[in-house]
């Protein structure tokens, strides 16, 4: 891909051009204008070339910007602005008189473009016919690949000239009040509005035998209100600050429809059920939704609202000594969960908020010249609803009956929240500084994660790992030996207690009982096609996984030689090793 732009400006410089109206010596108005003209062209896919860039092949856009400044006595008021198109634009203003009322305000507006995927990596092979092969007395089902057939992989794009992109844009706005007979209290009030509107790209699939994933467009119109009032307040050695956030997502966009394949009962190639018995009775009365049920959404965006209240004081016991403490309270409430016809809807019949609150403190003192000391802790808290899901009852074709009456058990379930934690923060960093031309860190840091439902989520390699416990080391330097010359090192060393592991994840590298080699007839032993995949598929997978290790060490160098202002050497290495001992799966 290449890009090839071209940018003229022209500015008509009327930059510090005086005004005076007062006083000949300092002016009362500054006034700048520019212009410029842009040409761009892309070549091959604009989204990756032309990222932001509204207009490509070789249109051709002009800029118009200025600013102008007004200063006089204790009043100033400035504006400046950038124009090229519609959607490519910002402005920014100030007020301040005297320092008892200060505003600004920031408005921008962007156009990102999107990559749209053309799914064609999305092909697997094709089936053209069925037979049975036996191997150590065991039958099965395979299919060999042809060139024509049933698809197990395919795609389709029913959107495939559309162009993506979303135009984001931003309007910031800051009050700051200060009342001269209420000294040391400030009240501010800050606002910020976004708008994201355009065209994006949303997938669905369709499985059960045959894996269709398909892509439509889906439209974007989202606004983003915040208020955030806050009052801060010098009283002597105590700084208090108290804020508050109201926030509100709402989603204009209309919801993507797809309908989906017909599913394809798993029955075996001479038309039988592949285990007597089973197969086409249990799997109708478990399906929830096929072709059958007409258009069905997908790709929603819930709309959601949220609450803050921030509290932080701080006390200064003298220069070199000062201690902070803080409080947060959120609560994010979804307002689209109690939405729409059922659970494949996204309704569960109430609003499902998370509760958020969070005590942290800090305390840093000079313990003598060449030395001082920083001590945090923090403590959050995380409760979210837990959602009861309502399975569609479905009733057997064959049979008459629905799973719960064939197998007696139903598949309803209370989904227990993964955020419902408690987490315990603690680092200490020492400083000392030996020299004028070195410095030492000593640092030491434990963190806690305890899961409340890690047992119903089937979290870790048994025993249920509901606790997480992380202790960190850290040793570093900075030294200068001389002016132009700089290193910086540090080594790392992680302990991690039960880390956070995910129960039968996938699949081994191999099986017990069979050869774990490639079959005649093209499969390997691990995935033996069964049309009644889950005893083969979902059953085989045995091993956990984590994306922790329980011991990790990393060694980090960086030296930086300045030859002059314009010319500069940087050099830098890392070492990272990090292993899982318990499941023997995670190294590098």
């Amino acid at each position: 891909m290449k890009t090839l732009s071209f940018k003229i400006i022209l500015c008509l410089c009327l930059l510090m051009l005086p005004f005076s109206l007062v006083s000949a010596e300092e002016a009362e108005y500054e006034v700048e204008v520019k212009t410029g003209l842009s040409v761009n062209d892309v070549d091959d896919e604009a989204s990756r070339a032309a990222e932001y860039k509204r207009k490509v092949d070789m249109d051709t856009s002009t800029y118009l910007g200025g600013s102008l400044k007004f200063f006089r006595d204790d009043f100033r008021l400035g504006f400046e602005g950038l124009y090229e198109t519609g959607d490519e634009q910002q402005y920014r203003g100030f007020l301040d008189w005297n320092r008892v009322v200060r505003f600004k305000s920031d408005y921008y507006r962007f156009y990102h473009r999107l990559d749209h995927d053309t799914l064609e990596n999305l092909e697997a092979h094709s089936m053209e016919e069925l037979k049975t092969v036996t191997k150590d007395s065991i039958t099965k089902w395979v299919s060999l690949p042809a060139g024509a057939g049933l698809a197990t992989v395919y795609h389709t794009d029913f959107n495939a000239n559309d162009r993506y992109g979303i135009t984001r844009s931003q309007w910031k706005n800051n009050l700051k009040v200060n009342l001269p007979h209420l000294p040391g209290i400030t009240f501010e009030l800050a606002h910020r509005y976004e708008e994201r509107k355009g065209l994006d790209q949303a997938r669905t699939m369709s499985k059960c035998a045959a894996c269709h994933v398909v892509a439509r467009s889906k439209e974007i119109r989202e606004y983003t209100n915040d208020w955030n009032p806050k009052v801060q307040a010098t009283l002597g050695k105590w700084t208090l600050e108290y804020s508050f956030l109201y926030r509100v997502f709402r989603n204009s966009s209309e919801t993507p429809l797809n309908i989906y394949n017909e599913a394809m009962r798993p029955v075996a190639g001479d038309g039988t059920i592949v285990k007597p018995g089973e197969g086409d009775d249990r799997f109708d009365a478990e399906l929830q939704y096929d072709a059958t049920d007409g258009w069905l959404p997908f790709a929603r965006t819930p709309e959601n609202r949220k609450y803050l209240h921030s509290l932080k004081a701080k006390y200064d016991f003298n220069p070199e000594r000062h201690f902070f403490v803080g409080y947060v309270n959120s609560k994010i409430k979804n307002l689209s969960t109690d939405e729409g016809l059922n659970t494949l809807w996204g309704n569960f019949g109430e609003e499902l908020e998370i509760d958020y609150d969070a005590v942290h403190a800090r305390f840093f003192t000079k313990i003598r010249k060449d030395m001082t000391l920083t001590l945090k802790a923090k403590y959050v808290n995380m409760d979210a609803d837990d959602v009861f899901l309502d399975v569609v009852e479905m009733v057997s074709t064959k049979t008459g009956t629905t799973y719960r009456e064939a197998i007696g058990c139903t598949c309803d379930v209370t989904r227990y929240s993964a955020y419902d934690s408690d987490e315990f923060i603690f680092e200490g960093d020492l400083a000392w500084r030996l020299s004028r031309a070195l410095k030492l860190y000593f640092s030491y840091g434990l963190e806690i994660i305890d899961r409340n439902n890690a047992a119903d989520h089937e979290l870790g390699h048994p025993p249920v790992n509901d606790k997480t416990t992380e202790h960190k080391f850290k040793v570093a330097a900075n030294w200068r030996p001389m002016k132009n010359l700089k290193f910086k090192g540090h080594y790392k060393l992680e302990i991690i207690d039960d880390p956070y592991t995910h129960k039968n994840a996938y699949c081994p590298t191999t099986l017990p009982g069979f050869d774990n080699d490639i079959n005649d007839d093209g499969w390997a032993d691990i995935w033996n096609p069964y049309n009644w995949y889950s005893e083969w598929v979902y059953a085989a997978r045995q091993f956990d996984a984590s994306v922790q290790p329980e011991t990790a060490h990393e060694i980090v160098a960086k030296a930086d030689y300045t030859f002059s202002p314009q010319l500069a050497l940087q050099g830098n290495i890392r070492y990272y090793f990090g292993d899982n001992d318990d499941l023997k799966v995670y190294e590098y």
